[in-house]
Formats: C-alpha cells, sequence, structure tokens
C-alpha cells in the first residue's frame, strides 16, 4: 500500500493503521491514514479521491480492497477546537472474530460425518476435531469466555515481546485492558460452525489468541478450569494456549 501510494505522488507515503494482525489472522474494515507534506498537498490541488483509489485498487494484491477515501484537514478540526481524524487514536472498539467448525466425534456405525465448507470458510475457519473422549464442553467455553470481560489484568495472556521485557527486569507497557463484550456464537442451523466475538479498545500483542486458545484448552479438557482462573489471576502464570 506505501509502495502504491508512493508510485502515486512520486514520494515516500508512509500510513498508520488502526491496528495490526498476526499471521493466520485477515483484517476486514481495517482503517488506515496518512499524511501528506504541504508541498504534495499543493502539487495535487484538486486530487481526485475516485481517481487515487482507482489506481490504488488497480495496483494491490486481489485480497486487499480500498473504500471510502476521505480527506482529513487540519483547518476543519482547528475551527471545530477538535483533534484531526487518525487511524489510532480515533478508534472507539476493536471487534475480533474467532471463527472455528467443531466435528463432534461419531460412533463408526454411525457413518463418517461429512462437513461441507466454502473455500471461503475453509480459509478463515479453524477446524477442531474431538475426539471420542476429548470433546468440546460449549457452556464451559462460553462460562471461561465471559470471565474475560471487565477491566483485567491480561500480563498472562501477552505475547512474547512483554513477557520477555518483564524476564530481562525491563519496564514494559501497562498490561491492564478492558473488555466490552465476549460471545460466542453458533452460526447457521447445525452444531458445527461457531464464532468468538471480542469487543475491546486495544489489546496486547497475541492477547485475544491467547485468550481463545487458552479458553478452548479447557473446554477440550487440557486444562483445569481452577488451573484457569489462577493464570487469568493478576499475577497468574504465562501457560496459555493460541
Amino acid at each position: 500500500l506505501e509502495e502504491s501510494l508512493s508510485e502515486y505522488f512520486q514520494s515516500t507515503v508512509r500510513i498508520l493503521g488502526a491496528g495490526r494482525t498476526d499471521a493466520g489472522v485477515h483484517a476486514r474494515g481495517q482503517a488506515f491514514h496518512f499524511d501528506l507534506p504541504q508541498e504534495l498537498q499543493e502539487q495535487n490541488h484538486g486530487l481526485s479521491l475516485e481517481e487515487l483509489q482507482h489506481h490504488l485498487n488497480s495496483k494491490l494484491y486481489p485480497e486487499i480492497c480500498i473504500y471510502k477515501l476521505q480527506p482529513v484537514t487540519m483547518q476543519d478540526h482547528q475551527e471545530n477546537n477538535k483533534q484531526p481524524w487518525h487511524a489510532i487514536a480515533s478508534a472507539t472498539k476493536k471487534h475480533y472474530c474467532y471463527r472455528f467448525a467443531l466435528l463432534k466425534h461419531t460412533h463408526e456405525q454411525e457413518g463418517r460425518r461429512i462437513v461441507v465448507m466454502s473455500p471461503r470458510a475453509r480459509f478463515t475457519r479453524a477446524v477442531i476435531r474431538e475426539q471420542k473422549n476429548h470433546t468440546v464442553d460449549l457452556e464451559c467455553l462460553e462460562r471461561v469466555l465471559k470471565h474475560f470481560e471487565g477491566t483485567h489484568d491480561f500480563r498472562a495472556f501477552a505475547g512474547a515481546v512483554e513477557q520477555n521485557m518483564k524476564k530481562q527486569g525491563r519496564e514494559s507497557k501497562n498490561t491492564i485492558r478492558r473488555v466490552d463484550r465476549v460471545d460466542l456464537v453458533r452460526e447457521g442451523n447445525d452444531d458445527v460452525m461457531y464464532r468468538v466475538d471480542i469487543i475491546l479498545k486495544g489489546a496486547l500483542y497475541k492477547m485475544v489468541r491467547n485468550m481463545v486458545g487458552t479458553a478452548l484448552d479447557v473446554a477440550k479438557g487440557n486444562l483445569d478450569e481452577e488451573v484457569f482462573f489462577a493464570i487469568a489471576a493478576p499475577k497468574g502464570r504465562c501457560i496459555v494456549g493460541s
């Protein structure tokens, strides 16, 4: 995206996104902004946003689509005593969505269960295969996920960056975050497709992935529920799933 913008304006242009995604995570409705120096603004006076949008989409991969480009000027906000729109500072909420397909165990005499998923679903949905004595307790999963709601210290669910800083005795960032909502949602009319919706303002590195992975470990019986509550405590050990 920066290469396409720099090519269009014939000058280096950097962007700032509202958030980041880990490997295997896909962003929908991602927001970003970029600043143009005064000289570039003057050179591109009367810039057609429709033309710029077309240029960007013609240069980017098919999986990336730019839409709703809007100008943001300092003057407009100064007149209203407001800060200019900022991709990070102006974000009020972020919606994380983890989708999975739950392939339940069936006895051999019941035949082999076949689940058909669209190519898009296979690309964006994790598959959890239950074993005979190793099933997913959905009530337990929902109960554990709900425990994350509210304001907590999520240091046990932080990524390696925060954990390494702590081990090295260096001052790390504040690990207290507020989670507004966590919902386990069944998609469709069967008991196969599910998603976990998590709504918050900001998260630590890999925090959401670790939250969902740990909750699934508890629901599958890989981690005792009481141990989970100990981990989730402010000084809990860093033994989390992903």
